[in-house]
């Protein structure tokens, strides 16, 4: 499915890697896939860590933060279905 599907090799390894860390059944997978969680997650990517001076970051939530409450968050709301 994953191969026949995904436009590229970045793409199929980003559905195998996040099939296998939330352990997605095929039915969620063809959901992910039809949503385009990959392109989804490309648009999120961000420079903050690297653009912002030190002197600065302390003002705002570390991105590492953020990404962890979004991880945990995803797994809940997949484990939904």
């Amino acid at each position: 499915m994953i191969l026949s599907t995904c436009k590229n090799d970045l793409e199929q390894e980003f559905y195998i890697k996040m099939t296998k860390k939330f352990g997605w059944t095929i039915n969620v997978l063809i959901y992910q896939m039809e949503n385009k969680s990959y392109e989804k997650f490309l648009h999120n990517q961000t420079n903050f860590d690297k653009a912002v001076p030190k002197k600065y970051k302390g003002l705002v939530p570390s991105s590492k933060g953020i990404e962890e409450k979004l991880s945990s968050y995803f797994e809940a709301f997949t484990s939904l279905r």
